[in-house]
């Protein structure tokens, strides 16, 4: 039966620290908050006043909850979202399967009441926790971390919003999106949902002590509604575990949306990337065809049997890693490439952080904006994008270039989080440059090779460099990094963006070779100055690899420890160089998404997995999509857009960094790794296989 509740006020002790909202803000925000901790939420919500919030909750009653070994099972009624609603049925059994290493999305099915009643037989019931109950641990634990001063607040990130809970002149608590946060406010501190994890279980624990309960399994009514709504949580105190139950919506097919996709791939493939670019861009065709060509003789090359002599590995190594002075000198003679004065003055690890601070600095542009992206999308967080660089064109110089073939796929893939009442436009570029200044290049992909680097540079005085696109996944549901740098360094970034943005010209190549003639070539100071050190630019162009090179010839020198992020990773000589390394007893640890945004790729990823465990390596399958790109070998960071696989290492265009200063790599190490090890699961055992992830694997090798 549903568990009673004892509403209580939610004050402090003095007048002047009073928690009040009101009871439809206190329901979302609980809604929002437990969301966070279970690390998911399916819609984006807005936090402001009763008004606003009272059409979002679903008023649902739970008969009864109940659990065997690896299902849970539910009876409620009540009015389903709108978009779930299937007629005047108010009476429902669902049941949802919870054996799952990982907290994923776990889909509610329906059952009918025959079905319920045959596999609920040997179920046992567990108590729920209304939504009145949930109100009070939603207040208690805000009260547990938030700030005591006027103006001082908190953000709470949750992968699809984040919101920001601070106290106003009277004391009052006022919740809000982070992106409206009053300027006269702070943010002491960002709770993820792994911090906030802990204290959400044990208010729960607590509450079950107070009314005697034993049961160590609870589920809990949210009250989230929208498409792709997570109306339940199951929780499992014993394994302090979260898995929310999500009721997927019905959206209206769009058929001829297909049909338009096809039609615009088939353009800009076909006309636009091949018959036009001999037009426009003939050199630059046919110099990829060659070392397209090349590059797959080469890695048709099968080093698996290279992976089978695996020995069995030794104790890690305890003495000092590589020298990084002799590192560096290695890297100048293999790579040629080149070290400049800079200094990353920020590790932005996910949306919140990095579009946050992205929007302050493209607000207070002066000058110029260069914004370099594999995809542009045009959902609503783009958009939102869009017409805040639309708005700065009419002050400062705006450019915007994308790789044509990412931005026109993502624009036909729609966010489960999408507003229901959004209307995308058909083009991000006529919608960037409709009435306004932007000025915006759409690049071709000559044998599907792309440009994938991602680089924003403000003023030519700050860059940011790494793996996020333009696009709300990146913003509110993956784990992602980018890194802001400043410094001579962001000159050659810029050249970089120069050299792209005139081939990228309606005159290609012979408007690539006019810009080299009469367009002085940037000159980038070389001298350090104040805490200035060496950032090395690695990049991957068709006829230069000098990512792949640099992260080989890492893996064959580290001594002390290999951390790798990556959702990639379909290179043999990769695996083979990292068995090697943990062979000499290095600690290499790997860290993968377990569902990755490719179905091909996450297959091959299993095998992968599996023969880096068997190798004695440390493998971690992070809980959610992430899309990060890092790792540092003995104290040598390489961040940045490339992937561990052949188009980021052979064929599209990338750029990475590379820097070896102490204190920034330490903190990358900290911020990045340290607390991704913790939010992972690491590996003990192979995961299941069949012959789908092996064919898959042997697919991705060539991708």
């Amino acid at each position: 039966m549903p568990m009673s509740n004892d509403r209580t006020e939610s004050s402090t002790h003095t007048p002047k620290r009073r928690n009040r909202f009101t009871t439809h803000s206190i329901r979302v925000l609980a809604t929002l908050l437990l969301l966070t901790l279970a690390g998911c939420s399916s819609t984006p919500r807005e936090v402001k006043t009763q008004q606003d919030m009272s059409g979002r909750i679903v008023a649902l009653e739970v008969e009864e909850a109940l659990v065997n070994e690896d299902e849970v099972y539910v009876h409620f009624h009540g009015a389903l979202p709108d978009d779930l609603d299937d007629g005047p049925q108010d009476d429902f059994y669902a049941r949802a399967e919870t054996e799952d290493l990982f907290e994923l999305s776990t889909d509610l099915k329906f059952l009918t009441k025959a079905d319920w009643q045959e596999k609920t037989s040997e179920a046992g019931r567990i108590p729920v926790l209304t939504a009145d109950v949930l109100d009070h641990i939603a207040v208690d634990v805000l009260k547990g971390i938030m700030p005591e001063a006027t103006g001082d607040g908190i953000t709470v990130r949750f992968l699809s919003e984040g919101i920001f809970v601070y106290r106003d002149d009277d004391g009052l608590l006022h919740a809000t999106r982070i992106q409206d946060r009053p300027l006269n406010t702070r943010i002491i501190k960002a709770y993820t949902p792994n911090d906030l994890k802990p204290l959400l279980i044990a208010e729960i624990e607590e509450r079950l002590a107070q009314r005697d309960v034993s049961s160590r399994q609870v589920f809990i009514v949210t009250g989230d509604r929208g498409p792709g709504a997570s109306l339940f949580l199951h929780v499992d105190l014993d394994e302090q575990k979260l898995a929310y139950l999500t009721l997927r919506g019905k959206r209206p097919a769009n058929l001829l949306e297909p049909v338009g996709m096809t039609v615009d791939v088939g353009a800009h493939v076909v006309l636009r990337s091949f018959f036009l670019e001999l037009l426009r861009a003939p050199f630059s065709l046919v110099f990829r065809g060659v070392f397209y060509v090349g590059y797959t003789a080469v890695d048709l090359i099968n080093l698996d049997s290279l992976l089978t002599s695996i020995e069995e590995p030794p104790p890690l190594y305890e003495g000092p890693g590589m020298d990084l002075n002799a590192w560096e000198d290695r890297l100048d003679e293999l790579t040629k490439s080149k070290t400049y004065p800079g200094i990353v003055t920020r590790h932005l690890i996910d949306g919140d952080e990095f579009f946050t601070r992205l929007k302050e600095k493209i607000s207070e542009a002066t000058t110029s904006i260069d914004m370099r992206t594999y995809l542009f999308d045009n959902d609503d967080f783009a958009v939102e994008m869009a017409d805040l660089l639309r708005d700065r064109s009419r002050d400062v110089k705006v450019k915007v270039l994308v790789d044509g073939l990412g931005t026109i796929v993502a624009a036909t893939d729609d966010s489960p989080g999408l507003p229901p009442d959004f209307k995308k436009p058909a083009k991000i570029g006529f919608y960037l440059t409709s009435g306004s200044k932007v000025k915006f290049r759409s690049q071709t992909n000559p044998l599907l090779v792309g440009d994938h680097a991602k680089t924003t540079i403000i003023d030519d005085t700050t860059a940011y460099i790494g793996g996020m696109n333009i696009a709300r996944e990146y913003r509110y549901e993956w784990h992602d990094y980018m890194a802001e740098i400043e410094g001579p360094v962001v000159d050659a970034l810029r050249q970089s963006f120069d050299d792209r943005w005139s081939h990228a010209g309606v005159l290609g190549d012979w408007g690539y070779f006019f810009y080299r003639l009469f367009v002085p070539r940037i000159k980038v100071r070389g001298e350090y100055e104040g805490e200035e050190y060496p950032i090395r630019i690695l990049e991957t162009t068709p006829n230069e690899s000098q990512i792949y090179r640099a992260q080989i010839e890492a893996m064959r020198t580290a001594k002390k420890y290999i951390y790798i992020e990556n959702l990639y990773f379909s290179n043999t000589l990769f695996l083979y160089e990292l068995i090697k390394a943990r062979q000499r007893g290095v600690d290499v640890r790997l860290i993968m998404p377990i569902q990755g945004n490719q179905a091909i790729l996450t297959e091959a990823a299993v095998v992968t997995a599996n023969r880096l465990h068997a190798a004695g390596i440390r493998v971690y399958l992070y809980p959610r999509m992430s899309h990060v790109k890092a790792a540092v070998y003995d104290g040598w960071a390489c961040v940045g857009s490339a992937n561990f696989d052949k188009l980021s290492f052979r064929l599209n265009y990338e750029i990475n960094l590379g820097f070896s200063e102490p204190a920034v790599v330490d903190e990358l190490i900290e911020r990045m790794f340290e607390a991704d090890f913790e939010m992972a699961t690491e590996l003990t055992e192979p995961l299941g296989t069949d012959w789908r992830h092996y064919f898959s694997e042997l697919i991705a090798n060539q991708l």
